[in-house]
């Protein structure tokens, strides 16, 4: 029974022939086992690590001093037969007594068949052929685990000798189509068969920063089959997993997860896969939703719970077969402003109000609004926030409109909102103003109050504002107006303390579940306050949960304000998401608010804070290889560092704060006096000078390498090699480095980079920290 690679059958190497040739003595036989050696510097550099790599199949050495031409004729004509290395035959293999030979299928070597003619009419060759095994070793799993070896693995993975199977698994988008496993070699782990095509891989890696980490495979196809199987399914942003088994603890690490970004083939005989994690979702723009007058939902989807007989919906309001047509008014997505009219008296007319003449006055519509961006708004504290005005009409002793606040639902407004400057008509009382927080299903008619059209807006929050204006019309323009609203708690948010614990926070403002939700907004995932078990399921496969848990509780630890007096929260985003960006320039602008980063650990989104210097993986000459370090200055680039922020002491107007180090300056400038290196960083959810101020000193001390000239002059770049060793760290975790060529023979970095190498060695790069740049922020 043939063997599958999805539903591509794969042909069966049925062996033709034998092998004629018998081979001059000695017959040359080695094991297909290419042995790398990892020297590490203790010890003399006599302490080494052998990797095994290949399948240890027998590989041949034919050796003919004096070939007849017949014979080089019949070798030639055999090895066309069989296509070069693609096609098997029977090769009868001297036993190692000397006594009789062993039938052996095999192929030959993937090089071209070269002679060297000595006469006329003979030649010298030299021919290699290697064993295709027809046993299928069978290995046990005794466990599983995602990313980090347990304690057993790191015990084994101090041996001198490792023999580790790299493993790949591919799941295609098309629902129901089976799962690709593939490797180096023809194995079985546990009951799943891997099968032998994967030649080469490279890229496996993780790395702080705003882009994906790209990794490249290649795969033999000489078979044709890795072709068949993209043009059977499509491969394109198909899952692929890279694991690790480890053979002497029976141990499968699931290292890195990622998507297939593109492949290729030619007439050679590999297939190249490149694949990214996390590239699709750092690409998705943000915010996602825009204001449209089509709605955004699925229909009959989690948003929209119409049950009816209909198949389809064409997104309307009023339209055929759009919500009106299915009776689900109050569930429209979309926005749609449509001109009101409404019947005054012209108080600029007539004698003490006698002899008015009656006039009808129709709203103006903002086309211009549509395909803006919806805001995001995220607050606990009231803050005024620009509307978007969708429509606005003159009422004679009034000017009435209606704005657009941002995505809801929100959960509370404040008071004192304005159009043009002024306070509704009635203020402080409800006169003059209509409000929605943007629930789902909405209700409330998107319009003027007056008129109670059909029109609806749900999930949209917005407010109609009419203040007083001079007698009679004045003509003008929308573009003329402008709407400030007070929203005093903003969006909601999921968040966890546990697996499968989670809960609904109103007015989220912790950075880290903001950039949670993020994520899951980018994906589709529109999860509210009644979002079932299963959507939350799925959510939590997206981010590593743990990291994130313990990175916004650091952020919500009080602590105490740098400027003032009391205590506060140590970090909060309170700011509006209003420009369309990629994820990953908002996911940077949010945690650069608490101090954090983000990475991808085996395709999930982890979340961590800068808090501390305190080492968790040690480092020596005893685990790094042998003359690989590789120390540099740190080149900061700048010493005087202002942020900007919407202060809530003035009302959230812009505001600024400064943090310079005179005596590096100082130090720089020389007789000349001080040079300010300057830079700018916009904490765009930041609203107090004292998280100003704490975000700014740790970035500034992070720049220079500390804070006393000591410790600028021993920060250092740090670069270097280990093996397996390291599968236990990851980029943001702190590490301690001890080694004769670090100033004062030991330091302490956090790791930038990772990345796993073919040869099973890994590099690591680095940032020294000290234990000064963290002292005024909180955590563990």
């Amino acid at each position: 029974m043939p063997d599958f690679l999805g539903n591509v059958p794969v042909p069966e190497i049925a062996p033709g022939g034998v092998f004629s040739l018998t081979p001059d003595y000695p017959l040359e036989v080695r094991r297909d086992h290419q042995v790398v050696v990892h020297q590490f510097g203790s010890g003399n550099a006599k302490i080494e690590q052998r990797f095994l790599l290949g399948t240890g199949a027998r590989r041949f050495t034919i050796r003919k001093q004096w070939l007849r031409d017949a014979e080089r004729i019949a070798l030639r004509n055999f090895w066309e037969s069989k296509y070069g290395p693609y096609g098997a035959f029977t090769y009868n293999a001297p036993n190692d007594n000397s006594v009789g030979t062993t039938p052996v299928i095999c192929r030959f070597a993937n090089e071209p068949l070269s002679w060297e003619m000595v006469a006329d009419w003979a030649c010298s060759l030299g021919v290699t052929l290697i064993e295709i095994p027809q046993a299928t070793p069978s290995y046990p799993l005794n466990q599983t685990v995602n990313r980090f070896p347990p304690a057993s693995l790191q015990s084994a993975l101090l041996s001198q000798v490792q023999e580790i199977i790299p493993l790949i698994r591919i799941r295609p988008l098309q629902p129901g189509y089976p799962a690709i496993h593939l490797s180096d070699r023809r194995c079985t782990i546990d009951v799943q068969l891997y099968q032998a095509r994967l030649i080469e891989f490279d890229g496996i890696s993780q790395s702080i920063g705003n882009e994906s980490d790209e990794a490249q495979f290649t795969f033999g196809n000489a078979d044709r089959v890795m072709r068949d199987v993209a043009n059977d399914v499509d491969l394109f942003r198909a899952e692929i997993a890279f694991s690790l088994f480890h053979v002497g603890a029976g141990i499968k690490v699931d290292l890195w997860k990622g998507n297939i970004v593109n492949w290729s083939c030619d007439s050679g005989p590999e297939f190249r896969v490149t694949a990214a994690d996390g590239l699709y979702e750092l690409n998705l723009p943000y915010p996602t939703r825009r204001i449209s007058r089509t709605c955004w939902k699925q229909f009959k989807g989690p948003a929209c719970p119409y049950s009816g007989p209909d198949t389809s919906c064409d997104k309307g309001f009023d339209t055929p077969n759009g919500c009106r047509s299915h009776g689900m008014d109050d569930y429209f997505g979309g926005i749609i402003a449509k001109p009101q009219g409404v019947r005054i008296k012209d108080n600029s007319t007539g004698v003490w109000g006698f002899g008015r003449s009656t006039l009808t006055s129709v709203s103006l519509v903002a086309d211009s609004i549509y395909d803006q961006v919806l805001p995001e708004i995220y607050t606990d504290s009231a803050i005024p926030v620009n509307a978007k005005i969708a429509s606005g009409r003159d009422e004679s002793d009034f000017y009435a409109a209606v704005g657009i606040v941002g995505e809801g639902p929100l959960g509370a407004y404040g008071a004192g909102h304005k159009l043009d400057g002024q306070y509704h008509h009635g203020y402080p009382g409800s006169l003059g103003l209509m409000t929605s927080l943007g629930s789902d299903p909405n209700p409330v008619t998107f319009g003027m109050d007056t008129d109670a059209g059909p029109e609806r807006a749900a999930g949209t929050a917005f407010v109609m504002v009419r203040r007083s204006d001079a007698k009679g019309l004045q003509l003008s323009r929308l573009s003329e107006h402008a709407m400030e609203v007070v929203v005093a708690q903003g969006l909601g948010g999921w968040t966890w303390t546990a697996a499968g614990n989670r809960g609904w926070q109103p007015a989220l403002t912790n950075p880290i579940w903001i950039a949670v939700n993020m994520l899951l907004r980018a994906r589709g995932i529109r999860m509210g306050a009644n979002a079932t078990s299963q959507q939350l399921d799925f959510a939590e496969t997206l981010f590593d949960l743990e990291s994130a848990i313990a990175a916004a509780a650091i952020c919500d630890e009080q602590v105490s304000m740098l400027v003032g007096t009391g205590t506060e929260t140590q970090f909060k985003f309170r700011g509006v998401l209003q420009e369309e960006k990629p994820l990953r320039d908002w996911l940077q602008e949010v945690l650069m608010n608490c101090l954090g980063y983000y990475t991808f650990a085996n395709g999930k989104l982890k979340l961590g804070v800068r808090v501390n210097s305190s080492a968790v993986e040690a480092f020596t000459e005893g685990n790094i290889l042998f003359r690989s370090l590789q120390l540099a200055p740190l080149k900061p680039g700048f010493n005087h560092l202002t942020a900007n922020f919407a202060d809530e002491d003035f009302e959230f107007v812009a505001n600024s704060i400064s943090l310079y180090d005179i005596d590096h300056a100082s130090l720089l400038g020389g007789a000349g006096g001080p040079l300010f290196l300057k830079s700018t960083v916009n904490l765009s959810g930041t609203a107090s000078k004292s998280q100003a101020a704490r975000i700014i000193t740790v970035r500034l001390r992070e720049e220079l390498g500390g804070i006393t000239p000591a410790e600028w002059k021993a920060a250092r770049q740090v670069a270097f090699k280990t093996t397996v060793l390291a599968l236990n760290t990851e980029p943001g975790m702190v590490c301690s480095l001890t080694h004769p060529d670090m100033p004062g023979g030991a330091g302490e970095f956090r790791v930038t980079g990772w990345r796993l190498n073919r040869d099973y060695s890994i590099d690591i790069q680095g940032r020294t920290v000290t234990d000064s740049m963290y002292d005024l922020v909180s955590g563990p």
